[in-house]
């Protein structure tokens, strides 16, 4: 395999992620991931991350952890996709404990952390953990009026 076959696989199997996730197609979704780890491209950051958002899409949320956690390496991006997938999916406390984890390893939120986590801390109605949540951002300095506008 050529460099420039590596690239091109990679910008194939995102373009696929996201036709098959907007789409729910799953079958496609599963092959195409198949693919790419034959193509030894799973370990790459940019990759996971977009297999972990197309679990996500399928609500298959075993998938996705299973994905996560197979992650070499974890950014903000990265726990922001599953934070938001737990939210989205109607599971909040999973997403208060992803918000724990993502601290533990010393990464800071932002704008698109705090959004999904106020929101799955609503449905626990956890206003104290929400008040913590946005502390430990003013504290990290975030102003979330810029960050997400």
């Amino acid at each position: 395999m050529q460099p420039g076959d590596v690239a091109q696989m990679v910008e194939r199997s995102l373009s696929m992620r996201e036709a098959c996730g907007d789409l729910l197609f799953v079958e496609i979704g599963k092959r195409a991931h198949g693919e790419i780890v034959l193509g030894g491209l799973e370990s790459d950051i940019y990759v996971a991350k977009s297999l972990l958002a197309m679990y996500l899409r399928f609500e298959d949320i075993e998938a996705a952890r299973a994905m996560f956690d197979r992650m070499r390496e974890r950014n903000l991006a990265s726990w922001n996709t599953m934070i938001f997938g737990y939210a989205r999916n109607g599971k909040a406390e999973e997403a208060l404990l992803g918000f724990q984890e993502m601290k533990k390893d010393g990464l800071v939120v932002d704008g698109m952390t705090l959004l999904p986590l106020l929101t799955a801390l609503s449905n626990l109605r956890g206003v104290k953990q929400g008040k913590e949540a946005h502390a430990h951002a003013v504290w990290n300095g975030k102003n979330f009026a810029t960050d997400l506008w």
